[in-house]
């Protein structure tokens, strides 16, 4: 049985400021989901969120968005499912996906769900997105598995710690004909890497047998914790480069904004907010650690639980004999 996905939707409502007219906001919600069935099994559970961020006053240029989703079954640890690191570009806006391009303010919007967004993307050529997943029959790969000799800019601390990561094509590949292929060693491929659009990265978070409810005539709840990151990140030589002749002319985009090598954090140590010893490649738990003490992270949490129904068995008999008489 297929769990219904839960859609996800953040709006621009909670707010985050340093106090020196620096703010960013976000708020996020999830709703819950029912599973009902004949033996209470549940084998796919899933998101597809929808989030508008915002910013403002900021002293440095964001020319990057960070975005981490991780999610937790139960009791248990978050694991990461989804990560995407897109430049702003303030071009190819449509019904689905709108940002403002590079600023000191600005917004990054996935108006309906993130499947729909990244079906815009015209790199999507013989797959179409999906959802993300939570849990399914697969589980959370095993990623210690991986042929990590084969991906040259990463290792499994610094892939799961989120401080070196190389391209998402490493992790699982597109062969000429639009399938997947499994280029990692492993027996399955991330079920939430999207090589396409150089996204996604991770897997599933659980097993969806963990939402199972063997017992006859009972609901089951399980809580699903999520837990989203965003941080905003200045432009670099290579995006000077690599963008648009306008970009090199935008007043908010200054010489001291644009780092040499890969894209620090806006306002690192600036105006009270936390000076990160490696502003270019922070490790998730100190984005964690720091959210509240740094306008360039916010994270957000929110939860929905999965009811799993397990329908009481029972017997029925109905019909009727026909007679008749002449």
């Amino acid at each position: 049985m297929k769990a219904a996905g839960s859609t996800v939707a953040l709006g621009a409502l909670g707010i985050f400021s340093t106090g020196t007219g620096a703010a960013a906001t976000l708020q996020i919600s999830a709703e819950n989901v029912t599973v009902s069935n004949d033996d209470g099994s549940v084998s796919l559970v899933t998101i597809d969120p929808a989030f508008d961020i915002k910013w403002s006053g900021f002293d440095d240029t964001v020319a990057k968005i960070f975005c981490l989703i991780e999610a937790k079954v139960g009791d248990g640890e978050y694991q990461p499912i989804y990560r995407a690191t897109p430049w702003l570009t303030g071009i190819n806006n449509n019904a689905e996906f709108d940002e403002s391009g590079p600023g000191k303010s600005g917004h990054y919007t996935i108006a309906h769900s993130l499947s729909d967004a990244l079906a815009t993307d015209s790199r999507f050529v013989n797959s179409v997105p999906g959802p993300l997943v939570i849990a399914d029959e697969q589980g959370r790969p095993d990623y210690g598995l991986f042929n990590w000799q084969n991906v040259p800019g990463a290792d499994l601390q610094s892939y799961l710690d989120g401080t070196s990561m190389d391209s998402a094509s490493w992790y699982s590949n597109l062969d000429e004909s639009g399938q997947t292929v499994d280029v990692t060693g492993n027996e399955h491929v991330p079920q939430n890497n999207y090589p396409e659009v150089d996204a996604g990265y991770y897997g599933a978070a659980a097993l969806a047998s963990e939402f199972n409810n063997d017992a006859d005539g009972t609901t089951n709840q399980t809580t699903v914790s999520l837990r989203y990151t965003f941080e905003f990140l200045r432009p670099n030589e290579s995006y000077m480069k690599w963008g648009k002749d306008e970009y090199k002319n935008i007043s908010s985009i200054e010489a001291s904004d644009i780092d040499a090598g890969n894209s620090e954090i806006v306002m690192n140590g600036e105006d009270n907010n936390h000076l990160f010893a490696t502003p270019s490649g922070i490790p998730y738990e100190e984005l964690h650690a720091y959210a509240e003490s740094h306008v360039g992270i916010i994270v957000a949490e929110t939860s929905f639980d999965v009811m799993a129904e397990n329908r009481p068995a029972g017997t029925t008999s109905s019909g009727t004999s026909n007679t008749e008489a002449f």
